[in-house]
């Protein structure tokens, strides 16, 4: 009310074209004035009938109308926020039918949608850009520039928006999950640990604020598990009822059961230990490891660091503090400490091979690596270190791990087959048939054993011609 509008206009508009008339009825009484009046009242209205035709036909489309408005007022960002929106939306709305699509195993269908949601989303990104370099300091417009460019898959940009966007504004519930979410999975290092540890804090910080649905809950509760706290995963899905069949935390609690009956039995038997012979060695030992299990690294470490300065030579001792160490990112220290592995007990497996294998069950993939590494340096039996770290990877289902570490194998060792049959493997695993051929005619190429190329082959089928020619690509 207090500025001048358009709409104040109106009234006034409508007066004069009622006084307009009058006008030429009283003044034009001249017939050939009155004509020639007419004729340019006329034309007048027909040029004016025409502007209103053309701009209502423009506000009809709301793509059109905004990008109208962000011609004619570049420096407003009102314009460029609306269509960046709207190709979100569109985007959005195509990224899901292309998951539909997938689902029902309808690849080509997929596949366009994909390219369409991508499209979509490289046009939200032109937009919101530049509506964030007009409005610098809106944290929901960085926001959406952040979700827009992770689904771009331009994960450090989308971090480094999304971090701003919550500086801005602390309370960005959907902010405070989309980056736990980028940093619980990096597909060019899906083993780091330091950002899944990142990923956690921004999990309990929405979860702080309410914001975790049940899909980012399910996300925290297994990121959790990973990293070694399968007590607090438990908890995290509880508020999903996952002993309902149909709830979506039913599968990920059917996955945590294994790891959970493990915590169970380490806490029985510490209890039946402790009774029996309280302050022992065995009791502490058992204590020691029931807290690894339950994710009380620290408290685990206070007694395993006592212990082991009186039992050096304690083989359990030994591979307890390298898991603890693992945990806490001080492979490279253990081993500095510990490098000498005592003899493992009679029918055990090798004894870094069995520490490898406890530090990724706790999701210390860089710590596997790196004892294995070393251990390849101490004997022969733990050759191909990264050939054992994959197949650990592949065994409990991380599958990302091992595609990457194979993929930079098949870098480094361009004449090895092995890697090609162990992605090819992993292809089979996902039922990406096109992909596994590719890789088993790799591995045919470079002199794999028939037999093992005869039984993958069985369940990958012939490669058809059409996919000969194509370049072997290799698939995160």
């Amino acid at each position: 009310h207090t500025s001048f509008t358009e709409r104040s206009l109106y009234f006034g508009i409508c007066g004069l074209a009622l006084l307009l008339p009058v006008i030429v009825a009283k003044l034009l009484w001249k017939r050939p004035v009155a004509i020639v009046a007419g004729l340019a009242v006329f034309a007048v209205l027909l040029m004016m009938g025409a502007g209103t035709f053309t701009r209502n036909s423009l506000w009809q489309n709301e793509m059109l109308l905004w990008e109208d408005a962000a011609a004619k007022s570049p420096e407003a960002p009102e314009p460029f926020i609306r269509l960046g929106e709207i190709h979100y939306e569109n985007a959005q709305t195509a990224y899901t039918e292309s998951q539909a699509f997938a689902r029902q195993e309808e690849r080509a269908a997929a596949s366009s949608r994909r390219e369409d949601a991508q499209r979509e989303f490289g046009f939200a990104q032109s937009f919101l850009q530049k509506a964030v370099e007009i409005t610098p300091d809106d944290a929901r417009l960085r926001n959406i520039l952040g979700v827009t460019l992770a689904f771009m898959n331009k994960r450090e940009e989308a971090i480094t928006m999304l971090t701003e966007a919550l500086r801005l504004d602390p309370s960005l519930d959907e902010c405070t999950v989309q980056l736990a979410s980028l940093y619980e999975y990096n597909p060019d290092d899906p083993a780091n640990l330091e950002e899944k540890q990142r990923a956690l804090d921004y999990f309990r910080r929405a979860e702080r604020l309410e914001a975790l649905e049940p899909g980012a809950r399910i996300t925290y509760a297994l990121t959790l598990a990973r990293t070694g706290n399968v007590g607090g995963a438990a908890r995290a899905l509880a508020p999903l009822d996952p002993a309902n069949p149909n709830s979506p935390a039913a599968e990920p609690m059917r996955q945590l059961t294994p790891l959970l009956e493990q915590l169970q039995t380490a806490q029985q038997e510490y209890r039946e230990v402790e009774t029996a012979s309280a302050g022992s060695k065995e009791s502490i030992l058992a204590q020691i490891d029931y807290l690894l299990a339950d994710g009380q690294t620290l408290q685990a470490f206070y007694l395993l660091d006592r212990f082991v300065r009186y039992n050096p030579d304690d083989f359990t001792a030994w591979l307890l503090m390298g898991l603890t160490r693992a945990r806490v990112g001080g492979a490279e220290k253990f081993i500095a400490e510990h490098p000498v592995a005592p003899v493992a007990p009679e029918g055990a497996q090798p004894a870094w091979l069995q520490l490898a294998r406890r530090s990724a069950e706790s999701g210390r993939w860089d710590a596997v690596r790196t004892y294995l590494e070393f251990a390849a340096t101490q004997s022969d039996v733990y050759a191909s270190p990264l050939v054992t770290f994959s197949d650990l990877a592949i065994e409990l289902k991380q599958l990302a791990v091992a595609s990457a570490t194979l993929t930079e194998l098949t870098k480094s060792q361009p004449e090895n087959p092995l890697p090609w049959l162990r992605l090819c493997d992993i292809a089979l695993q996902s039922n990406n048939l096109p992909q596994a051929r590719r890789y088993l005619d790799e591995a045919e190429r470079l002199g794999a054993e028939p037999a093992l190329v005869a039984s993958l082959r069985a369940k990958a089928g012939e490669t058809p011609e059409e996919e000969k020619g194509r370049s072997r690509t290799i698939l995160d």
